[in-house]
């Protein structure tokens, strides 16, 4: 009978040692699937300490508007459009009014489109501040009526010489 005691206690043990390693076998695969899903990021490294408070003065509400007011005038432009293209009967004179006013330190490109359409009627190439655009000629003939156009203003830096803004206008196109 003693035999067949310690042949089960030898037999539990065995029992307990399989559960033992199955539990640490299915905690270690639930901490790499953890750490798969997880994303994996590492905690942020700080080094030192934040810095104390500096020794300021709070901005009261006119100083907030006159910074902001300074910064909407360095970056802002002034787009002078009539929003009406006239055609001529042959199609493809017209005139067309655009400025940039004086008062811009941006060069503008201006690109004449009919609505829906991708075909470039006109480029002007870039426009310096204190130009204008008045007479044009348009790459192809437009049939005779109103049309709707779109004018593409893009805006140059003229030190750099890179695309720094786009906006469109929406206007007429009156084929005479």
């Amino acid at each position: 009978m003693q035999e067949g005691l310690e042949e089960r206690m030898i037999e539990e043990k065995k029992r307990k040692k399989k559960l033992l390693l199955l539990f640490l076998l299915l905690f270690l695969l639930t901490g790499l699937i953890w750490t798969m899903f997880s994303g994996g990021e590492a905690a942020p490294f700080v080094i030192g300490d934040f810095p104390g408070m500096a020794d300021a003065d709070a901005m009261d509400g006119d100083r907030i508007r006159d910074l902001a007011e300074q910064h909407l005038n360095e970056m802002s432009t002034m787009i002078n459009i009539f929003p009406e293209v006239t055609v001529g009967t042959d199609g493809t004179s017209a005139v067309m009014w655009v400025q940039n006013a004086p008062t811009n330190d941006f060069g503008q490109n201006v690109i004449l489109r009919l609505d829906g359409n991708e075909t470039i009627l006109f480029q002007s190439g870039v426009i310096l501040p204190g130009y204008q655009i008045n007479e044009i000629q348009l790459t192809e003939a437009i049939p005779s009526g109103e049309h709707n156009g779109i004018i593409t203003l893009e805006f140059y830096d003229l030190e750099t010489e890179e695309l720094i803004g786009r906006t469109t206008v929406d206007v007429s196109v009156i084929v005479e």
